[in-house]
């Protein structure tokens, strides 16, 4: 009939978009059981969650492009102000800002420990400055934190505490972190207002509150919760966004999230106000150093100053003199210049010897006094005590978001090192030229005095006296100079960030829950959920449960649905009842298409196979024999298999004589031919077991004998051995007309078909049909083969249905005739 290339099969791991399509179609009910789920699970997510809501403020951070770095005395009033002003780093002040330590501070002025709300529905809500009360925790006592105590006002001054938990945290004054304890707690307390509630668990005062009345919520379900005000802090430093608004510039823009817009507001403004407050403080902080170091050095000059000034006016009284000689004079003049030098040589040197114990012990090198602010003005220094305040500042900013042991931290803390060891150095240096400059100065000192001492001894007193008088009135003056100059310096200090805009809200929606993305998401999973379970299980499906995918995977025509019958009667043949006649309905069908297969053979001999035992073929083989004798045709069954015989003991037969006892010349022909109820349609059992069924079946005597029964049936068939386990099935196939294969639904695998597509691609196999069995009953079933047929024959037009290969016009008309007879059945 047809040539191997006839039935070219499909490779099982295409993708098969339509039937794969019809499967989800057939399993429609998983999608509505999962968008039954999901968009119901959406809706209440929606119901349930609090809105949020973005909250956005801007401030401007002063950079001055400059610093005065080389400021001496005469440019200190002119730039007091840029005296104390470091230049900031931008990412630095950023970070500074996200820092915990900053972020806590508006947490604790705002009162964020301590939340308050009322039982609303699904979602409570938070009533942020308009609670009827206010609580203040004792901050001496622990506290239970992040549990609700439910509060009930029992009068004008009374009120009712309920705590029930199963665990909770404690916070303690004295622990570092809070700690859980998992005994549960139940318990209900009446309290005064204005009075201390307290247990071994909490201590709190309640208060009425100016903002909201306790009547304004009569019947409300209300509750406060104390929080770890360490644990927000985190919490807001993490959800803190801060962005530079443009690269160039230094405005940066502030935004923060949360469930209460006010609340948030309030968390950025207040945050930029202690930002700019801080900054302010420590400008003022290292102005107010200065002037104490100022001070200290006014205190002891003015000792000094009014001990000279008493004795002076002691000498002049007594010696009754009133003014010096040229000579006296000049020496005088002399000395009180040596005096003035040895004065400025004195301060720096107290300034430099401060400065190394600063370095050696300050753990804010930020609070070092600039050389300048002094009047020392040398650049190197004045420029390396800038460069550490510099360094100790970004030291500050970056030891918030990282440890002591971060790269970034030991790069800092390296370069402050080698600047401090620089700046000692250079300290040290200047130290000892100071000294030496001192010892000079004591030398000139030494030989304007030995001038002196050759005066009279009331000049030389008077000259004395003066000397010390006029040295420590001209560094009285030049210390009440650098004083007030200083003064200026931190009247005039002011912030230099500001802000640009207030916090507000940004949009008028929230920007969560996100009410389209979550309905569509749900939409979303409740559609593939069900067809990834669909893929899955179709991927892992190894059973043939689809007789459309059959056609879609390998191109073998089906030419017969056998319906499945759940119970047979002990006669097979017997078909009285209603479910047997419907089945001998379809065999019936079978019986049609096959008068159309092999056409140009007159005695046809049929092959039922199948690739192992319990698929049907005995079943089909008695039943298809069955149909075909009721229509007067001649057919014999023939039990080929002879390792698992079934047939004989189907129909009541004694498998004692049969084939193998022909085969093994032990009976005669008259012998193993078997009659049944169906006076045209006989059998011949397997007879005996043999050891060797397939040397048997490929002795020539299986032909002839074959040959012979044509002489006297129309029909033979063949029930054969399973082709999947022996090679018993591929001897017989060689005397075969047509080869009908079995596919038992839910229990046949496609593997199976796999491998009868290889034996038909081989050669080894001709005319291959399939035999659906086992089909559960359902609209057009019984038709599912003709319309099957029909289409193979259509796809395949170069294919000749009558197994010449070349018949065109054959196949035309043998699909006329099924048209014709589907028209009929119809």
């Amino acid at each position: 009939m047809n040539n191997p290339e006839t039935y070219t099969a499909a490779e099982s791991n295409n993708l098969d978009i339509g039937g794969f399509l019809m499967t989800l179609a057939q399993k429609w009910y998983l999608f509505a059981i999962f968008l039954g789920i999901f968009i119901p699970l959406g809706i209440l997510s929606v119901q349930i969650t609090s809105p949020t809501y973005k909250v956005k403020a801007s401030m401007l951070i002063d950079t001055p492009a400059e610093e005065a770095s080389n400021l001496g005395s005469n440019q200190f009033l002119e730039q007091g102000v840029q005296l104390f002003n470091n230049r900031k780093n931008l990412v630095n002040e950023i970070t500074y800002l996200k820092s915990y330590e900053l972020v806590k501070k508006p947490l604790e002025f705002l009162g964020f420990n301590i939340g308050y709300f009322v039982e609303d529905g699904l979602r409570d809500k938070e009533l942020y400055k308009k609670s009827p009360f206010v609580i203040i925790p004792n901050d001496a006592s622990r506290q239970v934190i992040n549990t609700p105590f439910h509060v009930k006002f029992l009068s004008e001054t009374t009120y009712e505490i309920t705590v029930e938990a199963d665990e909770y945290s404690i916070i303690h004054p004295d622990l570092a972190v809070s700690k859980v304890d998992d005994r549960p707690i139940e318990l209900k307390k009446t309290c005064n207002i204005g009075e201390q509630c307290q247990t071994e668990d909490f201590s709190f005062l309640l208060l009425e509150s100016d903002n909201a009345k306790i009547s304004d919520y009569a019947g409300e379900e209300l509750y406060f919760k104390i929080y770890d005000i360490r644990k927000i802090a985190e919490e807001y430093t993490a959800k803190l966004e801060i962005i530079l608004s443009d690269a160039e510039g230094s405005v940066i823009e502030l935004s923060s999230e949360g469930t209460v817009v006010s609340k948030e507001v309030d968390f950025l403004n207040q945050l930029c106000e202690t930002y700019i407050q801080a900054k302010l403080d420590e400008k003022n902080m290292m102005a107010a150093k200065t002037i104490e170091f100022i001070d200290d050095q006014i205190a002891v000059v003015t000792d000094s100053l009014q001990g000279a000034e008493e004795k002076l006016s002691s000498i002049r009284s007594n010696q009754r003199t009133l003014d010096l000689n040229l000579t006296a004079s000049n020496a005088v003049s002399k000395l009180q210049a040596l005096e003035a030098e040895r004065a400025d040589l004195n301060v720096k040197n107290q300034y430099y010897t401060s400065l190394l114990n600063e370095l050696d012990s300050a753990d804010n090198l930020n609070a070092i006094v600039a050389p300048s602010a002094i009047g020392i003005s040398d650049p190197i220094l004045n420029e390396l005590v800038l460069e550490m305040k510099r360094l100790s500042n970004e030291k500050i900013a970056k030891s918030i978001g990282s440890s002591n042991q971060s790269i970034e931290m030991r790069v800092i803390n390296d370069q402050i090192q080698h600047n401090k060891n620089v700046l000692r150095e250079n300290a040290r240096n200047i130290l000892k030229s100071t000294e030496y400059a001192i010892n000079e100065n004591e030398k000139r000192i030494n030989q304007a005095q030995s001038i002196v001492s050759r005066l009279p001894k009331n000049e030389r007193d008077l000259v004395k006296v003066q000397r010390i008088f006029d040295f420590n009135e001209t560094l009285y003056n030049y210390l009440l100079q650098r004083r007030a100059e200083a003064g200026i310096a931190e009247a005039a200090n002011s912030a230099d960030s500001k802000i640009l805009d207030t916090a507000r809200q940004i949009g008028t929606k929230p920007i969560s829950p996100n009410v389209p993305f979550i309905m569509a998401g749900c939409l979303i999973l409740g559609l593939l959920l069900p067809i990834l379970i669909i893929a899955v299980m179709e991927a892992f499906q190894t059973k043939i449960t689809d007789p459309l995918k059959i056609e879609k995977r390998v191109n073998f025509p089906i030419v017969g649905n056998i319906l499945q019958v759940n119970s047979m009667p002990r006669d097979i043949l017997d078909f009285t009842s209603q479910r047997m006649a419907s089945l001998l309905e379809d065999f019936r069908y079978l019986k049609v298409n096959l008068q159309y297969l092999a056409p140009e053979k007159d005695k046809k001999i049929v092959g039922i196979t199948s690739t192992i035992p319990g698929e049907g073929k005995s079943f089909c083989s008695i039943q298809l024999a069955n149909a075909l004798a009721l229509s007067s045709h001649k057919v014999v069954v023939l039990a080929t298999d002879m390792r698992r015989p079934k047939l004989g003991a189907m129909m009541g037969v004694s498998n004692q004589v049969g084939l193998s006892s022909f085969l093994t010349d032990q009976a005669q022909l008259g012998d193993i031919i078997k009659k049944t109820k169906n006076p045209n349609m006989d059998i011949i059992p397997c007879g005996h077991i043999p050891p060797n069924p397939g040397e048997l079946l490929a002795q020539k005597k299986f032909k002839i004998l074959l040959d012979v029964l044509k002489n006297s049936y129309d029909y033979i068939i063949l029930d054969t051995p399973p082709s999947g386990l022996v090679a018993d099935y591929l001897i017989v196939s060689r005397h075969v007309d047509v080869n009908f294969y079995i596919v038992r639904m839910n229990h046949s695998r496609w593997e199976y078909l796999r491998d009868m597509k290889n034996l038909v691609q081989n050669g080894d196999l001709k005319n291959l049909y399939i035999i659906l069995n086992g089909l559960k009953k359902g609209p057009g079933t019984n038709k599912y083969a003709y319309y099957s047929y029909y289409t193979n024959s259509d796809k395949n037009t170069n294919n000749s249905l009558n197994g010449s290969g070349n018949s065109k016009n054959g196949s035309v008309t043998v699909r006329n005739k099924i048209k014709t007879l589907i028209g009929t059945k119809s």
